[in-house]
């Protein structure tokens, strides 16, 4: 009757068996519960991961858009024929009064370009 309502009726002898037996399967049930909670925090992580990977790849599209774009603006300013470094560079050797010189990189580019 004990038995069947959950109680396991032990004697001296067995008691510290019995004890340890408790101790094993609550021990067991701990790391269980664990497994569980990793798991689950595993799938989290590993979410988090993909989503930060993902947004690096859209930061890595972004910043070579951004460099097509410089390099796009940098051909404006200083390649082809009439572009604005050469011109603004007549306009100073026709008496305009500057105090601040075109750095030389810009300067060469835009040479080349005349030069052809």
């Amino acid at each position: 009757y004990a038995y069947s309502k959950g109680i396991v009726l032990v004697s001296p002898s067995t008691l510290l068996s019995a004890m340890k037996l408790i101790a094993d399967l609550w021990k067991r049930d701990k790391q269980s519960k664990n497994a569980i909670e990793i798991a689950e925090r595993g799938g989290l992580l590993y979410d988090k991961f993909v989503s930060f990977v993902e947004t690096l790849r859209d930061v890595g599209a972004n910043l070579n858009k951004s460099q097509k774009s410089f390099n796009y603006a940098i051909e404006q300013l200083s390649e082809g024929r009439g572009n604005l470094v050469r011109q603004a560079e007549q306009l100073k050797l026709l008496g305009s009064k500057a105090k601040k010189e075109m750095p030389e990189k810009l300067l060469s580019r835009s040479d080349e370009v005349d030069d052809e």
